[in-house]
């Protein structure tokens, strides 16, 4: 995936089975090393819009000399053209995927093997 506006990708999960999940994204923003934004869980054939897709934001920020902070940000769910209670399980997975996900970074960064270019 090109960290262009408008490149198109796709990530993979793997959750505790081997299906795995394949979303497809299409990039935002990308102003390395500070942001990067796409747009993703559009349906597939069809391009990616605020009425039909969230935004999801990483941002990096030194924290003093040797820190850096990490702030994930998706938005845009209440724009999307789904019901109301499609809605509210879409909160309620993408709250527990994005912790399951902050989880196993810090773990990454905990254990010592997560390095720096």
């Amino acid at each position: 995936l090109e960290a262009r506006p408008g490149a198109v990708g796709s990530l993979t999960f793997r959750a505790d089975t081997d299906a795995a999940n394949i979303v497809g994204i299409t990039v935002v923003a990308a102003d390395p090393p500070h942001r990067f934004s796409y747009r993703w869980v559009y349906p597939p054939g069809e391009r990616a819009t605020e009425a039909n897709s969230t935004l999801v934001t990483f941002t990096l920020v030194a924290d003093g000399d040797e820190r850096t902070r990490l702030r994930v940000v998706e938005s845009g769910l209440d724009q999307m053209d789904i019901a109301d209670d499609e809605k509210q399980k879409f909160l309620e997975q993408h709250r527990h995927g994005w912790q399951v996900q902050g989880d196993r970074l810090r773990a990454l960064f905990a254990s010592g093997h997560a390095s720096s270019p």
